[in-house]
């Protein structure tokens, strides 16, 4: 059974629904320790009234929709990260490559096939993330397609992306702690900085 059934655990259920305010609460509390590092207080002011709004949620579609406009603003305060190269290879990379950017691919619109190495790097680290959610969800004798925000798919493991939500900023902290302190040597990336597989990539 998917999300909004009467299997008592999905997102239209108390217990599911309950389960998806503390994951993306969870979520957005972690976000403000980047946005802090950051030193973004636009966007620190955003998140915390988003996070504010949770318990107002009725259903996953407003919980959501909370979600989303604290994404604007906190992936808004990454654009201008820079994203250093070793000395030999500054001249050679593209201008995109030099920030983090948006958080959507030139190719598809979306995070899937990152078109620069900071999207790449986020990309790859979410996919070791989704794997362990998977592992972590076995572990426990949970059913790691049985989603409680994200509907079940096909070849998705829409638990798995429930439990990566309240993780995501830990993931970014590495990331973040990465870009600001390794110069990247740009042969490690295709002049695509293709996104590595994964299907829990936001």
């Amino acid at each position: 059974m998917g999300p909004g059934t009467d299997s008592g655990t999905g997102a239209g259920t108390g217990i599911g629904f309950g389960i998806a305010r503390d994951l993306i609460r969870r979520k957005l509390l972690g976000q403000l320790g980047n946005l802090r590092k950051l030193r973004d207080n636009s966007a620190v002011e955003m998140v915390n009234s988003a996070i504010e709004r949770i318990p107002t949620a009725r259903n996953i579609d407003s919980l959501r929709f909370i979600e989303s406009e604290a994404a604007i603003a906190y992936w808004g305060a990454w654009r201008e990260v820079d994203v250093v190269f070793v000395e030999r290879d500054r001249a050679r990379v593209p201008e995109h490559w030099l920030t983090f950017g948006v958080r959507r691919s030139f190719l598809t619109g979306n995070p899937r096939n990152a078109t620069n190495p900071a999207n790449a790097i986020l990309n790859y680290l979410y996919a070791i993330l989704e794997s362990e959610a998977r592992i972590a969800a076995l572990t426990m004798g949970l059913d790691p397609g049985m989603g409680v925000m994200h509907a079940d798919q096909r070849a998705r493991d829409s638990l798995a992306c429930d439990l990566m939500e309240a993780i995501r900023p830990n993931v970014d902290e590495y990331a973040l702690d990465l870009l600001q302190s390794r110069a990247l040597r740009s042969a490690i990336f295709s002049k695509r900085a293709k996104a590595f597989a994964g299907s829990c990539l936001r």
